[in-house]
């Protein structure tokens, strides 16, 4: 189980298969407008996983940047 929010969204190019999606994801792509790539991380700004507000969310090129935005890296 998640500990993120779901959306049951079994046509969604990021579906489970259980056809749930992360919400966040959705909300990211709707964000910028497009799906996300393969690899493209979406990050909770302020660490709550159920807060989903758009100010929140900060999206990455990679697991890498994410993990080096972690260790007080500068966002690639």
């Amino acid at each position: 189980m998640s500990d993120y929010k779901e959306l049951y969204l079994p046509s969604h190019h990021r579906a489970k298969q259980n056809g749930m999606v992360d919400e966040h994801i959705v909300l990211a792509e709707k964000l910028i407008g497009r799906d996300l790539k393969d690899g493209e991380v979406v990050h909770h700004k302020d660490s709550n996983k159920e807060n989903n507000s758009l100010q929140n969310l900060m999206i990455f090129c990679s697991n890498k940047a994410h993990i080096t935005f972690h260790r007080g890296g500068l966002p690639i």
